[in-house]
C-alpha cells in the first residue's frame, strides 16, 4: 500500500510576491505605493513600516517592492535598492558599504536597459565621488570620523574620540575631501536624473542599539537627497528603547524628527488566525502512515475546539504563531509520542501549545508525565498544590489566560491519574 505524501513541516519564510499572499497585504501595499507615487516633487521620504514579531513586515515590504518594480518601465524606470544590515560584517560596513552598493544596483538595472543607461551616463560620477568621500578606510576610521562628524553624524564623533589611537600612516596621509561640495554635486545629478529610487531597510529592531542608531543616522543623512524613498522596518518598542539606551534622549522624538510616515502591518484578524492554525494542523493530524493507529488522531472537532479556546485568549495571534504550533504538533506527532506518552489526544494538542508559548507549563506536566511512567508511582491530581497554581498563573499574560491554563493542567494531570502503568 502506498504512503501517502509526507507532511512537511512548515518553513517559517516571509513571502516573496503577492502570489502567495494569504491575508489581503497586496491591496495594502498597492494603495501605498499609490499614494507615494503621486507625489511628483524631488523631497524624499523615510517611512516606517511597523509591527511586532512575527507580524509580517518583511512579507509587506517585499509586496511593497514588487508593487514598485510592477510600476517601473523602460521609459520611467524606479530603482528598488534592498539594503541589509545584517549581512555587513560590522558597523564600519554598514557606513562604508551603503551608497556603493546603491549605485552597483542602478549600474546593474542600466546593463539591460539602454534608455536608462543613456539616461545617467556619466552623471553617476558625483554620486560616486561623493561615496568614496564616505568610505571608511580600512586602515583607520579618523579620517572618515571627521568627514561625518562635519555633516552632523554625532555617532561618527564619538567614534572620532574612541579610535583616535589607530590612526595610521595611510590614514594621515589621506586628504579630507570638502564633503560639502561633493553632496552638492551629488544632489544636483540626481535632481537633474529624476530617478526614483526606492531603498529597502528591513529587520532593523533585530541590529544591537549601536548598530541601529548608526543606520538611523545614514538615513537621516541621506534622505536629504532628492528622490529617494526609505522604507524601514522594525518593532518600534525594540527601537525606541535602543535609541534611549544608545543616546540617552526620547526615542520617540528621535524618530519623528526624521520620519514623514508610518505604515503599520495590516491586522490579521482572529479568525483568518484561527482558520489558518486549524488548517495546518489538520493536514498534520490527517497524515498518517500504514503503522499509525489511533483514530481519533483526526479528530478535526478536537482541534477546531483547542485553536479556538487559544485564538480567544490571544495565545495564537500571528502567522508565525500558526506555523510555530503546527511544528510543535508535528515534531511529537513524527518522533512518535502517541497517547501512551501524551494524555490524550486533546492534551496532545494542549501540550504542543504548551511547548511553544508556556515552556514553563509544559516543564512541569511533562515532569509529572514522567513520573506517572516510573515503577510504583502513583498520580493524583491532589499532587498539585497551591503553589503550583500560583507559578502556572504567574506564566499566564491574563487574568482569563490563568483561570483557562490552570484549569486545563489540572484536567491533564486528572487524566494522567486514570491511565494505567
Amino acid at each position: 500500500m502506498n504512503e501517502p505524501p509526507f507532511t512537511p513541516v512548515y518553513a517559517d519564510f516571509p513571502i516573496k510576491g503577492s502570489t502567495e499572499d494569504q491575508f489581503e497585504f497586496t491591496a495594502y501595499a498597492k494603495s501605498a505605493v499609490k499614494l507615494f507615487r503621486s507625489n511628483s516633487l524631488p523631497e524624499s521620504y523615510v517611512v516606517c513600516v511597523i509591527g511586532r514579531w512575527g507580524t509580517g513586515k518583511t512579507s509587506l515590504l517585499n509586496l511593497i517592492a514588487e508593487q514598485y518594480r510592477s510600476l517601473s518601465t523602460k521609459e520611467d524606470p524606479i530603482i528598488v535598492f534592498k539594503f541589509s544590515p545584517r549581512l555587513m560584517k560590522n558597523r564600519e560596513g554598514l557606513l562604508a558599504n551603503f551608497l556603493p552598493l546603491l549605485i552597483e544596483t542602478i549600474d546593474d538595472e542600466a546593463a539591460i536597459s539602454p534608455i536608462l543607461e543613456t539616461r545617467i551616463k556619466n552623471k553617476l560620477n558625483s554620486v560616486r565621488k561623493f561615496a568614496q568621500g564616505l568610505k571608511i578606510v580600512e586602515s583607520g576610521i579618523e579620517p572618515i570620523a571627521k568627514i561625518l562628524s562635519a555633516i552632523g553624524i554625532p555617532f561618527i564623533e564619538r567614534a572620532f574620540d574612541e579610535f583616535k589611537d589607530l590612526r595610521t600612516n595611510l590614514a594621515e596621509e589621506l586628504p579630507t575631501p570638502n564633503i560639502d561640495e561633493l553632496y552638492d554635486n551629488a544632489y544636483k545629478t540626481l535632481l537633474e536624473m529624476k530617478l526614483p529610487i526606492i531603498v529597502i531597510i528591513d529587520d532593523l529592531d533585530r541590529l544591537n542599539p549601536s548598530e541601529i542608531i548608526d543606520i538611523l543616522g545614514l538615513v537621516r543623512s541621506t534622505a536629504p537627497l532628492p528622490y529617494i524613498t526609505f522604507f524601514l522596518s522594525y518593532d518600534p518598542i525594540k527601537v525606541i528603547e535602543a535609541i534611549e539606551k544608545s543616546v540617552s534622549t526620547n526615542g520617540k522624538e528621535y524618530l519623528e524628527k526624521f520620519i514623514q510616515a508610518t505604515l503599520p502591518v495590516p491586522m490579521v484578524s482572529k479568525t483568518q488566525i484561527l482558520n489558518k492554525t486549524i488548517q495546518q494542523i489538520r493536514n498534520v493530524c490527517t497524515h498518517k502512515t500504514t503503522e499509525e493507529r489511533a483514530p481519533h488522531y483526526s479528530d478535526l472537532v478536537v482541534v477546531a475546539d483547542i485553536v479556538t479556546t487559544y485564538t480567544k485568549m490571544s495565545t495564537i495571534k500571528t502567522v508565525r504563531d500558526t506555523y510555530r504550533i503546527a511544528n510543535e504538533v508535528q515534531t511529537a506527532w513524527k518522533t512518535q509520542q502517541t497517547i501512551k506518552d501524551e494524555p490524550g489526544f486533546r492534551n496532545f494538542l494542549h501540550l504542543a501549545v504548551f511547548k511553544y508559548k508556556f515552556p514553563e507549563i509544559y516543564d512541569w506536566l511533562k515532569n509529572i508525565i514522567w513520573l506517572h511512567h516510573q515503577p510504583n508511582t502513583r498520580i493524583t491530581k491532589e499532587m498539585i498544590s497551591e503553589n503550583d497554581i500560583k507559578f502556572i498563573k504567574s506564566v499566564a499574560p491574563t487574568e482569563n489566560a490563568a483561570h483557562q491554563l490552570s484549569n486545563t493542567s489540572i484536567n491533564i494531570v486528572s487524566t494522567i491519574t486514570s491511565l494505567e502503568h
